[in-house]
């Protein structure tokens, strides 16, 4: 072989070799996301930073949320050595309070890892949190409850009793929803999480006489929990 077809050949493999190692590579900064706490109906926003550390440009191909409550945006074009995001959004309406999860699935044309499964997190709280879960005025004529949320200027326009259906409802109880008299004023109660307390002094709507079971229904000014419904009974 001469000299010429020798450098004409080295060329080419040497060019070969770079096109076989030419390819997008992806390091994300973290797999899972921490939500913290997050109110039940509110929109947590997650977010996951994806570097490209290859040296051709890294396709976003797909991105598929775990469930119908997640709505994801993201870069779908990254360029060697640049940074590019996925932000996903779970809309936490109807949520169980407590810890909870969802995943993500992004794929990509990343040589070193195509399928990325990420996690989101978070804890949902209530947006008003209660002291209690049933009022008995059968023989108490003044309940006094706890109320807490992140809601710094929280407000009671209205409660009322309403009777339940299907039952003998004394004379009394006739005119339902049954206006209640109520007191609520924020306390000065500190607390850890950051949650604003409220005390909430409810009088009973009966009339000492006949008992009957009902709802209590509270209006309020949080946009997340406009009605809280608690079950109670009073004579």
């Amino acid at each position: 072989m001469t000299p010429i077809r020798k450098i004409l050949s080295a060329l080419l493999i040497t060019a070969g070799a770079a096109a076989a190692v030419a390819a997008p590579e992806v390091k994300v900064d973290k797999m899972t996301f921490d939500g913290g706490k997050a109110a039940e109906g509110s929109v947590l926003k997650a977010q996951f930073k994806l570097t490209n550390t290859g040296n051709e440009p890294l396709k976003i191909l797909s991105v598929r949320p775990g469930c119908g409550c997640t709505v994801v945006s993201y870069d779908s074009i990254i360029a060697p050595g640049k940074s590019g995001l996925i932000k996903p959004e779970v809309n936490l309406k109807g949520f169980r309070t407590g810890q909870n999860s969802r995943g993500v699935t992004v794929n990509s044309n990343a040589a070193n890892n195509p399928t990325l499964h990420l996690m989101i997190e978070f804890n949902v709280t209530a947006p008003i949190e209660i002291s209690e879960t049933y009022l008995n005025f059968e023989e108490a004529t003044k309940l006094t409850l706890t109320l807490s949320s992140a809601k710094k200027d929280l407000k009671i326009s209205d409660i009322v009793f309403k009777p339940q259906g299907g039952q003998n409802v004394p004379g009394w109880a006739t005119d339902a929803p049954i206006k209640v008299q109520y007191s609520f004023a924020p306390t000065d109660t500190p607390r850890d999480d950051g949650l604003k307390s409220y005390k909430l002094d409810i009088n009973s709507p009966g009339t000492g006489k006949e008992s009957v079971a009902g709802n209590f229904e509270i209006t309020t000014n949080h946009p997340d929990k406009k009605g809280i419904s608690i079950g109670g009974r009073v004579r």
